[in-house]
């Protein structure tokens, strides 16, 4: 696990005390949270969740499935598949279009970052696997059983649930499912980040072909605010509703891309239930701006204006190696 670039200062692993995270909020000012593993035999961290089961309605339908995928990611232990050491991330962005120096100016002046809905992301594939539901009838049975007996309510409303699910053809279940999955994604926010400040594909895809930059952060594992890496894999991933392993469900279908897009080593931050929009992040975790390599003069102006009002923030900027392909951070 990498914890700085070329040209970058190593992150700090004593950063200082800052925004004390709690649960995420539709309220697009209030801070993003990470929802940890509550059982305490492997995880310290404590849940902080209003849509724990206590919680969940008994309706049947898209209810029912984001009930039992909300369960799922929360018992999930690759939460606390981290080392506990922070590393340094980056964010690039342009700064042209809807989201250019707005986006910018929040993350500068207002520790804010914008967060997307998984069905905004450039990749048809993303955060879409195959779901099927069962390979044989016990195996489709015994996960109704489990289905109905996560949601509230007495022992008559479940088995008058659990009938109603049994008359369902498997490819009836199956399609409730796949919407609840939809509908569950609608409303689950992430933003992403980079382990690599100096990839030419970035820059070209994600800073406006160079001329944007890349926000440089320190991660700070007590606070929340570190990334889940993505993996790559050759074939598209494959999920039996029927068989939903926690340890594995959130990586399966979060945290997983096609190979095609491995370049971009990326880590994400997960906000359930959240809203997209501009969502706060502890102010010391910004550490600095990468300046892209054919930055416009009155673009860097811009960008110089706003660190004077944030000096401890250093600024660097990308440069073209002169007997290789690729890029040097250096100082600006």
């Amino acid at each position: 696990m990498r914890i700085s670039r070329k040209g970058l200062p190593p992150a700090s692993s004593n950063l200082p005390a800052g925004l004390q995270f709690g649960g995420i909020s539709d309220d697009c000012a209030a801070p993003p949270s990470v929802v940890r593993c509550p059982d305490s035999r492997t995880c310290n961290q404590t849940l902080n969740n209003p849509n724990s089961i206590q919680h969940k309605l008994s309706d049947m339908g898209p209810t029912i499935v984001r009930s039992h995928i909300d369960i799922c990611l929360q018992c999930s232990p690759f939460y606390c598949m981290r080392d506990g050491q922070p590393q340094r991330i980056y964010k690039y962005l342009s700064l042209s279009g809807q989201y250019g120096r707005p986006a910018i100016s929040n993350a500068i002046l207002n520790n804010r970052l914008y967060w997307q809905t998984p069905t905004e992301f450039n990749d048809p594939f993303d955060c879409s696997p195959i779901f099927y539901f069962g390979d044989n009838n016990a195996e489709r049975k015994r996960a109704i059983e489990q289905i109905t007996s996560e949601l509230t309510g007495s022992r008559a409303e479940r088995a008058k649930r659990r009938a109603e699910l049994r008359r369902k053809t498997p490819e009836e279940v199956e399609k409730i499912m796949k919407d609840g999955w939809l509908s569950w994604m609608r409303e689950t926010a992430i933003t992403c980040f980079s382990t690599n400040n100096a990839h030419e594909l970035m820059w070209a895809h994600y800073a406006d072909k160079h001329r944007g930059v890349c926000l440089v952060f320190d991660e700070d594992i007590e606070q929340d605010f570190f990334g889940l890496p993505v993996t790559y894999p050759e074939v598209r991933q494959r999920i039996n509703l029927a068989t939903l392993e926690p340890n594995q469900f959130m990586k399966d279908t979060m945290l997983t891309k096609s190979k095609k897009w491995e370049y971009e080593e990326e880590l994400r931050i997960i906000g359930w239930r959240g809203k997209a929009g501009y969502k706060l992040f502890p102010p010391h975790c910004l550490e600095g701006i990468i300046l892209g390599s054919k930055i416009v003069e009155s673009d860097e102006e811009y960008v110089r204006g706003l660190l004077s009002k944030r000096p401890n923030l250093t600024l660097y900027r990308a440069v073209a190696d002169g007997e290789r392909y690729g890029y040097n951070i250096a100082a600006a």
